[in-house]
């Protein structure tokens, strides 16, 4: 006797599947043997996509309507028990797997109109390429033959186990993937500001390298209101705009300014800054320093110093810069970063040396990403 699918048969085969896809979610034993469970596996990992849907449609169906027959794909098969198997696979399974199993069947919309799923019945005397998808028609084939409803049931547990543990293992692919993608761009952006600062140029190449990592920030943050002035070297303080080496502007307000020094400076040098600060109304500032090595009494020194005319300062080598606001860049563009480090070098108004040097480096970190 052939058998129609009703609406509300079809209902509850989804029912059916959500309550056991929450039990598979609980539970991690089965009643199966070891030889049940890598025939599951070999068709649900396996290579063959649509045996993967027509295996979840005949358990999912079999373990709801126990008249059906698991061998049936369509209502006009000879097999005893027949039935529209695509009806269930693309109104049930397909909606099923978008919504609760991340499209690990395949994410396929309509599975049942591949030929496989087009004859009548599962057969071993179906056409069907020799090794691996011969094997696995003779495996299901196997499986189903003579299932019963309450083994449905385990099978379809099982198989949402196996589809689960696929799911984790992607996501865990992906933020593999993600956190690769992060350090590659991050190593790549710390490779490029070392080697900016590895050529003094003048005292032009901290500044810039500065502004090039603080930009990089604000973007990956996406401070739009928020702008970094790298000024010309030796020039800070030329104008009313200008305060230190770097400038940081929220809107029209001045935020913070720091000063970068790429030699051997004193205490005087950084008092110098301090005034600098102080007069435009700030209370602190940052002095980032390269190329020069402080004691622990130097740095006390200089400190004070700063304290004594009410302005705090943070002595910081760029290294430990570089390192402490690489941690929060989430994202590099090598592109919009060149294009960033240009934009500095033509407003501060450096030299070709730079200019050159950039290209170079550039032109290096291209060819070996």
């Amino acid at each position: 006797m052939n058998i129609k699918i009703t609406e509300e048969e079809r209902n509850s085969i989804a029912k059916t599947m959500l309550d056991v896809f929450k039990m598979a979610k609980l539970s991690t034993k089965y009643n199966l043997t070891i030889d049940e469970k890598e025939k599951i596996k070999s068709i649900i990992l396996g290579s063959h996509k649509t045996y993967r849907y027509i295996f979840i449609t005949e358990i999912a169906t079999k373990a709801t309507l126990p008249e059906v027959n698991a061998l049936a794909l369509q209502m006009k098969s000879d097999l005893p028990g027949a039935y529209d198997a695509r009806s269930v696979a693309h109104k049930v399974v397909v909606p099923f797997e978008k919504e609760y199993l991340n499209n690990s069947l395949g994410g396929s919309n309509e599975p049942f109109l591949n030929k496989p799923a087009r004859f009548t019945s599962l057969s071993k005397n179906n056409a069907v390429r020799s090794g691996k998808d011969k094997q696995e028609l003779l495996t299901m084939i196997t499986l189903l033959k003579d299932i019963q409803q309450d083994k449905a049931k385990i099978y379809l547990q099982y198989s949402f186990s196996l589809l689960l543990k696929k799911i984790e293992e992607e996501k865990n692919k992906e933020v593999l993937r993600l956190q690769t993608q992060k350090s590659t761009t991050t190593y790549q952006l710390r490779n490029l500001l070392k080697q900016i600062i590895s050529q003094s140029i003048g005292g032009q190449s901290l500044p810039l390298a500065i502004g090039t990592l603080l930009n990089e920030y604000i973007r990956s943050i996406n401070a739009k209101d928020i702008s970094i002035f790298v000024h010309k070297v030796n020039e800070s303080g030329a104008s009313s705009k200008e305060v230190g080496d770097i400038d940081i502007y929220l809107s029209d307000t001045l935020l913070a300014t720091i000063e970068a020094k790429d030699k051997i400076f004193d205490v005087n040098d950084v008092e110098h800054a301090a005034q600098k600060a102080i007069s435009a109304g700030l209370d602190s500032f940052l002095f980032i320093y390269n190329n020069s090595k402080l004691t622990n009494p130097k740095k006390a020194e200089i400190v004070n110093a700063c304290k004594n005319i009410g302005c705090y300062v943070s002595l910081i080598t760029f290294q430990d810069f570089m390192n402490v606001l690489l941690c929060f860049i989430h994202s590099t563009d090598l592109n919009k970063t060149y294009k960033t480090v240009n934009e500095i070098i033509k407003n501060a108004s450096m030299t070709a040396k730079v200019q050159k040097n950039i290209d170079s480096i550039f032109k290096n970190i291209s060819n070996t990403k």
